[in-house]
């Protein structure tokens, strides 16, 4: 131990085993009130510096880069933490806004890692050209196209997680089982597409009828295809005073040209919509050129849309 400085600040080299004790045993402190400066950690097995000033020490700098945690080290630490958010979006203390802003930044990160050029946003830039992300200059603009249709129905992480889900899988960084062979995954879209699931369904009942899900975020299914096509189940879990947790089967959603045509609402999820099955169509025009003289928008404040009459559903005639 060395002891530099007018006021005693300490510059420490600690190799595991370490504690307080032995200190006290070869007396560099008093055996009373034994007291470690503040930066100190007794738990850690490679030298620390208490003193700012000695941190160019080159022995210390040494024991530094021996003890830096390699890159395949800290790619499995953000492959975890971003596989964990996706499959459990409730349990991340993360607004909506964050949620995706974290996303992202984790997707990033992990190419940086991986040697995967990256520029500006292209995962935001995709799904906004897609048409689940609006407006392109905010963090939460999926869960805006959501809100959009069913302003009232609570949050929709979900829903979020799913959507980046299928982005990190695109890519590599997310694991999925039981991916469906073409046949099972086209039978599957017949059903849907005649009606099967459009109304009475629960998380329950849907899974007696269906196959093991690919990958659960949160409350929404998802099945995946050979190909890459993904098929999502949106469940809404409500709570009503006297009766409990209960839920119901609010939409689904399939890989199409654009979320609009690949998006519909059950009989009860239309129940909790107040636009129709389609959302306001968006004044491209108008919004790009505010975006582009810098305009930005209030949380409340509304977007420039073309108000349309909401498209029929194509099961309404089943209801």
């Amino acid at each position: 131990m060395q002891k530099s400085g007018a006021k005693g600040s300490w510059a420490l080299s600690l190799h595991p085993p370490f504690c307080a004790r032995e200190l006290v045993n070869n007396g560099d402190l008093p055996q009373k009130g034994v007291r470690l400066p503040r930066r100190i950690s007794t738990r850690i097995g490679f030298s620390f510096l208490a003193d700012a000033d000695s941190a160019n020490h080159p022995q210390h700098q040494t024991h530094r880069r021996n003890f830096m945690r390699s890159s395949k080290k800290i790619r499995e630490l953000l492959l975890n933490r971003l596989n964990g958010i996706l499959k459990q979006p409730e349990m991340d203390a993360f607004c909506e806004s964050d949620l995706e802003l974290r996303l992202r930044e984790l997707i990033y990160d992990l190419c940086y890692i991986d040697r995967i050029e990256i520029e500006g946003d292209p995962i935001r830039e995709e799904l906004f050209a897609y048409g689940i992300y609006y407006p392109a200059n905010v963090i939460d603009g999926v869960s805006n196209v959501f809100k959009n249709i069913m302003p009232k129905a609570g949050k929709f992480k979900s829903e979020i997680c799913s959507v980046y889900a299928g982005k990190a899988h695109k890519i590599g960084y997310l694991d999925i089982k039981n991916i469906l062979n073409p046949n099972l995954f086209n039978e599957m879209t017949e059903r849907i597409m005649s009606g099967e699931f459009s109304k009475g369904y629960n998380k329950e009942k849907l899974l007696q009828k269906l196959p093991v899900p690919s990958f659960v975020t949160g409350t929404t299914l998802c099945y995946v295809s050979e190909e890459d096509a993904w098929i999502c189940f949106d469940i809404s879990r409500h709570y009503t005073k006297g009766k409990g947790y209960h839920n119901h089967l609010r939409s689904i959603r399939w890989t199409a040209e654009t979320f609009e045509e690949g998006f519909e609402l059950t009989k009860e999820g239309y129940e909790e919509t107040e636009r129709g099955v389609a959302c306001p169509k968006l004044d491209e025009n108008t919004f790009m050129e505010l975006w582009k003289d810098g305009k930005k928008w209030a949380v409340d404040e509304p977007l420039p849309v073309i108000y349309e009459e909401p498209r029929k559903s194509q099961w309404q005639h089943l209801w």
